[in-house]
């Protein structure tokens, strides 16, 4: 963190006060915090910059690549909640494996072999899709039911979300 600011730009100023307070705050309440400002500045489905608005970098996944299997990167990432587990499995399976879909029943049986068993994956991924922005999207439903098996894709957002997790864990953000 930067202690003397005042040699600094305004931009950068402001992002250094920002920091200072948000180190002050725990993780709920930071991501709270942090998800709020970005609801709040956010101008459009590019999530471009609030001031500039020039489109934002696509997310890279530089993290995946460190993991070599998933039960490292889960441990990695350290998933608070059901959601976030859910998250960090379907980012390792469309990110790392190259899934262009995620299968729920997959996803859940890849939580279960981890021992992070979802009680129920299908509002889980509901409530990941209600997120705003939202952090995955449903692709397909194969059958009529209400208990048909359904697709889904993580957003730009979402793996943001999961690599903004693994910076934390690090101590990098």
């Amino acid at each position: 963190m930067i202690d003397d600011i005042s040699e600094l730009p305004p931009a950068v100023k402001t992002l250094a006060k920002v920091e200072k307070l948000l180190a002050e705050l725990d993780d709920a309440d930071r991501g709270r915090v942090l998800q709020w400002l970005n609801d709040q500045f956010r101008q459009g489905p590019s999530t471009p910059t609030a001031t500039s608005g020039h489109q934002l970098p696509p997310v890279e996944s530089q993290h995946v690549g460190e993991a070599t299997d998933l039960a490292e990167f889960f441990a990695a990432t350290q998933p608070a909640t059901e959601a976030e587990s859910v998250l960090v499995v379907g980012y390792w399976f469309q990110c790392r494996e190259g899934d262009t879909e995620l299968e729920a029943q997959k996803v859940n049986a890849a939580l279960k072999d981890l021992g992070r068993q979802v009680t129920n994956i299908t509002r889980t991924f509901d409530s990941l899709m209600g997120e705003r922005p939202q952090l995955v999207v449903q692709t397909k439903k194969k059958g009529a039911t209400k208990q048909a098996r359904k697709r889904y894709k993580l957003t730009l957002e979402g793996k943001r979300r999961v690599e903004a997790m693994l910076d934390r864990a690090r101590g990098t953000q």
